[in-house]
């Protein structure tokens, strides 16, 4: 039996556990109320007593962003009394300076009360100080002012006076950039007003995709920089501790102002590669000599672009002119981007057999890539030269046959009666099971035919149910972007349409697929739609909407294979 003097222990404990959840509160602090552009606020809220709910910090996201968050929980005994706490250790990022105010943080049926704090929001310069060391980005770009899907030069420049640990570096997502990064990292050691820096620098090319004045955001940084903390050697405070420990920091480069140019009418109305150097380069095999009618001459074509991702680059098949009699059958491309001097360079390498269907010799006109030089702003031209071709004729598929051999000791021919006897007589049972296995031969082939009837005409309903449902998907992205203008969305999914539309041809752009339709209405509201895409400026999607609420027959006109799709639009 329990005795009396542990039942009132229990009793009193149970007292004071109600008062302390009866009386509970919520405390805010920070450790410093005065901090310096791009510093971290350490903000502590506790709760008295204990409890599984979390506070509701989303007044914080106004003015602070919340790069690290811990929770512990805190039980004391003194002089017989219990308490109990629970705290939430934040680490808050300003996002600009100035007097701010950490807003009242409810937690429960509690809050906390707001605190001013104030933040040196000074633009960031060479000597700005993070965290309790120097940190600090510096950002470049160039060319100051580029064209439209032109690359631009981002070279961004980190510099720390302590030691970095879990460093990220990003470029913020804009949907009117877009932002790839270009080979690895350089690091080096600088001194700047008598402080040793540790510097790391990043190159990127930003392709803007609209022309006119745009902004994107500046670099960000999320790292830990270490801290010496003297307050409390056992750690019982949330900022103590004599020893080094680690605290986040968050710095904002400045935003990158981008003076975009339109397409010039000069460029012409087909692919546009608005570069700084343009390479293109042919090998042909076999080097030399004739080929038979029927075996192929296969043409290796390199495409090197300074200033462009290769998947701007052009299909070089489609730009290709082939005299009559001369067919093409390219290989898949293989794309690649590298990295020269900082600069993006993209790369296309295309394998095209050329098969003559006759004996004779072809001119194989000169093969131009047109591209626009953005130093100079002119058109220029990379060009492999004409190439003649001759093909012998092939080899035909029956020749004489030749006459028996004669034995050296014969001394006389037989007579033509013995001849035609002793053939007809040897011959017999091989013609009997030639016969047989021409048959044999016969019913397989026709089995084999049966067979491949069957299998694609099960297959085909599947196929044709994907390719029904693309077509429904891609239509209807392409009447939602109509109805928001959106030009470039509604380009992408009207494209995807008419491939799912027609999987089973070969793929068409829209100016090809303008001219299939024979409707100039329709070819005006798509040269239109390219334009908005190209220039920028406003479109209007419900004339083309009206126009397109389903794919007109195409038109047979007899011409060659259509162009590829114009780059970053596919």
């Amino acid at each position: 039996m329990k005795s009396p003097a542990f039942m009132r222990a229990a009793f009193l404990a149970g007292l004071l556990l109600l008062a302390g959840s009866a009386q509970c509160a919520v405390r805010a602090s920070v450790d410093t109320n005065s901090v310096g552009a791009n510093s971290t606020i350490e903000l502590l809220l506790e709760h008295d007593g204990q409890t599984s709910a979390e506070p509701d910090l989303s007044p914080l996201k106004a003015d602070f962003d919340v790069l690290s968050s811990s929770r512990s929980s805190n039980v004391q005994i003194f002089n017989g009394s219990m308490t109990s706490s629970v705290r939430v250790a934040l680490s808050l990022s300003p996002k600009h300076g100035g007097p701010l105010r950490i807003p009242a943080i409810a937690w429960g049926n509690e809050k906390s009360d707001p605190i001013a704090v104030n933040v040196n929001g000074a633009p960031q310069t060479p000597n700005a100080t993070s965290g309790s060391g120097k940190v600090y980005l510096r950002t470049s770009i160039e060319p100051q002012q580029s064209y439209v899907q032109a690359g631009v030069d981002l070279t961004v420049r980190l510099y720390s006076a302590v030691p970095l640990y879990h460093a990220d570096l990003e470029i913020p997502a804009n949907s009117d950039v877009l932002v790839q990064q270009v080979g690895a990292d350089r690091n080096e050691t600088v001194v700047e007003n008598g402080e040793r820096y540790q510097v790391v620098e990043r190159h990127y090319q930003l392709f803007p995709q609209r022309s006119g004045s745009l902004t994107l955001s500046g670099p960000v940084l999320d790292a830990q920089v270490p801290v010496q903390n003297r307050m409390d050697p056992f750690g019982n405070l949330p900022f103590g501790g004599a020893f080094t420990t680690a605290k986040p920091i968050r710095l904002h480069g400045d935003d990158i102002a981008l003076n975009v140019l339109p397409r010039p009418a000069a460029a012409g109305n087909e692919y546009w590669l608005p570069a700084r150097e343009v390479t293109l380069q042919g090998e042909w095999r076999p080097a030399q000599g004739q080929v038979k009618a029927g075996d192929p001459v296969t043409l290796d074509l390199h495409l090197k672009a300074q200033g462009l991702t290769a998947a701007q680059l052009p299909d070089l098949n489609s730009l290709l002119k082939l005299p009559q009699g001369v067919k093409a059958y390219p290989d898949q491309a293989k794309l690649s981007n590298d990295a020269q001097g900082g600069i993006l360079v993209g790369q296309r390498d295309q394998s095209i057999a050329l098969i003559a269907d006759r004996a004779g010799e072809f001119m194989i006109p000169a093969l131009s890539v047109h591209w626009w030089d953005t130093a100079a702003n002119e058109v220029r031209e990379a060009t492999l030269p004409a190439r003649t071709l001759a093909f012998a004729p092939g080899a035909t598929s029956s020749s004489p046959i030749p006459p028996p051999a004669t034995a050296p000791n014969a001394t006389r021919a037989p007579s033509a009666t013995t001849a035609n006897q002793k053939s007809a007589s040897g011959s017999s049972p091989r013609w009997f099971w030639a016969t047989v296995s021409l048959a044999i031969l016969w019913m397989i082939t026709l089995v084999a035919w049966y067979l491949s009837r069957r299998r694609p005409t099960m297959q085909s309903a599947s196929t044709l149910e994907k390719r029904d449902s693309s077509a429904a998907d891609a239509r209807r992205r392409f009447i939602d972007a109509c109805r928001r203008n959106d030009a470039r969305a509604a380009r992408v999914s009207l494209l995807g349409w008419i491939g799912a539309s027609t999987a089973d041809k070969e793929p068409v752009s829209l100016r090809s697929f303008a001219r299939q339709s024979g409707q100039p209405a329709l070819t005006r509201l798509l040269q239109d739609l390219d334009r908005a895409c190209y220039a920028g400026g406003d479109w209007q999607g419900a004339p083309l909407l009206e126009a397109l609420n389903q794919l007109p027959a195409p038109r047979v006109d007899g011409r060659g294979p259509t162009e590829e799709l114009q780059p970053l639009y596919k």
